[in-house]
């Protein structure tokens, strides 16, 4: 359950500060998880593609779906057609809300 303290808005300024150091930190966790083979990571990551979905959270979908296509690739499970439309799609959402964290 996220605690209030925890709840983060993005607002068209770009992410918050809690958001900008969760987008900081994905890389070294996905590193630990893939080199971990930390099954649980991943699925948390499913997870989090689900909720902001759910929520309509749009930048965090994208974030979390990014992270997963870049895990993708370690584990050689990456799709480049679906990968390189994923791409367009968050450059085309981070850009037009000027999200340079995103881009």
């Amino acid at each position: 359950m996220t605690s209030p303290s925890s709840v983060s808005v993005t607002t068209a300024a770009g992410p918050s500060d809690a958001e900008r150091a969760e987008i900081a930190a994905m890389p070294a966790r996905l590193v630990r998880a893939w080199a971990a083979h930390d099954a649980t990571a991943f699925a948390e990551l499913e997870q989090l593609i689900e909720r902001a979905c759910e929520t309509g959270d749009r930048a965090r979908e994208l974030r979390a779906r990014l992270a997963h296509a870049w895990l993708a690739e370690f584990t050689g499970e990456a799709d480049v057609a679906e990968v390189g439309t994923l791409v367009e799609d968050a450059l085309s959402f981070f850009g037009e809300r000027g999200d340079d964290a995103g881009l």
